[in-house]
């Protein structure tokens, strides 16, 4: 069994997915965690564009899981969880954007 890669949780990125805002929960080489505001279907490929520190890159993301985000009546009520996996990610522009987020955390 491959262990998971490793997620670092992002609180100032821009994002985008399938044209509508997101916010990044976090991010790891393979794929992310991102709270929007309606469901996604799971197997649903679209793009994702995330900005960070003035640096833009946009992958195209296969979702591999969706959820009612938690705490029920709490202020993100009515928000999903939206995991997606990078299809055929460029490595080296997921790195480099790895690298900027952890140098500046």
């Amino acid at each position: 069994m491959q262990p998971r890669a490793v997620r670092i949780p992002i609180y100032d990125a821009v994002v985008t997915f399938d044209e509508q805002p997101a916010t990044l929960v976090n991010i790891s080489r393979t794929g992310a965690l991102l709270r929007v505001h309606a469901a996604a279907r799971v197997g649903r490929e679209s793009a994702v564009v995330i900005t960070h520190n003035r640096t833009t890159i946009q992958l195209d993301a296969r979702v591999v899981r969706s959820s009612s985000a938690p705490v029920p009546g709490g202020p993100h009520e009515g928000e999903w969880h939206t995991g997606i996996r990078f299809v055929a990610p460029p490595p080296i522009e997921i790195t480099q954007l790895l690298r900027r987020i952890i140098s500046v955390a």
